[in-house]
């Protein structure tokens, strides 16, 4: 594995092929959803919990569309589970997104009752990380309404959230909450019925918030990833 010296530092990345540039300290979970095999989306971490497709196996209206370029969720019942993964806080989440649509809510990241995190565009564009129907963590200054593929990254340590976009802080918010720990559900918040409507191309979480450096890295490495792959992230 090979060792990268930045800002005067060693630092190590991950060297698989959909988990290239990726921080491998705290990563629980990192899908590259434009590898689909069957139902499932391996988990590039060794031993880590894969993403099933619906809620089960077999081909049915909860399956997101596999492409190339991620898994297309269509609104309306398409998600992804991870059973056996458990997060809690302190957590990141990475996700590289394209929302078809501003005019409704679309869930990245969500548990499936109160007191679990829900990472989700709203109406308009804003983004948001919420304790579900408790209280925000964290939400983005400024809009993304262009409909093209983004790097957001969210994180909490118990008192603080933190919004990154492109590899850069976005927003900050302080507050102390107490975090239920929760299996992630992708592409739907199902407390209330809310379903993505776009593209996911990748899913990271990590049981720790990575650094400023580590964000910038992780943007420039799946940026360059993905353009190699036809996507073109902003």
């Amino acid at each position: 594995m090979p060792y990268i010296l930045l800002f005067g530092r060693a630092s190590v990345y991950g060297g698989a092929s959909g988990n290239r540039g990726l921080p491998t300290s705290g990563l629980v979970a990192s899908w590259d959803l434009g590898s689909v095999a069957g139902q499932t989306v391996a988990n590039q971490v060794a031993g880590g919990a894969a993403l099933q497709l619906g809620s089960a196996a077999g081909v049915d209206a909860a399956d997101p569309v596999a492409t190339a370029a991620g898994l297309v969720f269509d609104g309306a019942a398409s998600f992804c589970t991870a059973a056996a993964l458990t997060v809690n806080s302190p957590i990141t989440m990475i996700v590289i997104a394209k929302n078809a649509d501003t005019t409704g809510t679309h869930p990245f990241i969500a548990g499936s009752g109160n007191s679990q995190l829900t990472f989700r565009s709203l109406i308009g564009g804003g983004i948001e990380v919420q304790q579900t129907n408790v209280a925000t963590v964290v939400a983005s200054s400024g809009t993304i309404t262009d409909l093209a593929y983004h790097y957001i990254a969210a994180s909490y340590d118990g008192a603080q959230g933190r919004m990154w976009r492109e590899g850069r802080l976005n927003n900050t918010n302080n507050t102390a909450l107490t975090i239920t720990a929760f299996s992630p559900r992708i592409g739907v918040a199902a407390f209330n019925g809310a379903w993505m409507k776009g593209t996911l191309s990748h899913v990271a979480i990590y049981n720790r918030v990575l650094s400023a450096a580590e964000h910038l890295k992780a943007y420039q490495s799946l940026k360059s990833t993905w353009a190699n792959r036809g996507v073109a992230i902003v």
